[in-house]
């Protein structure tokens, strides 16, 4: 069945909105803090991962916080 003229003529802007959002949103994303805990845990470097995740806790980082308590389950 096909599309009616008017919706076929509005779908390319939609999907250009939808895109540019979606750009939008992906380049806004600050940097995560993270980042370098999750590699040394993924490489089996914890003690790296600890120490690095000591000084972002001690800095005020909830999610340091809370995976420095998970290390020490």
């Amino acid at each position: 069945m096909a599309l009616p003229r008017r919706v076929r003529a509005l779908l390319p802007a939609a999907l250009s909105m939808v895109l540019a959002a979606g750009a939008a949103l992906a380049v806004s994303r600050p940097p995560d803090p993270l980042d370098g805990v999750k590699t040394s845990i993924r490489l089996k470097n914890f003690a790296a991962a600890a120490t690095e995740l000591q000084k972002l806790a001690a800095a005020g980082n909830p999610d340091a916080q809370y995976l420095l308590a998970v290390f020490y389950l």
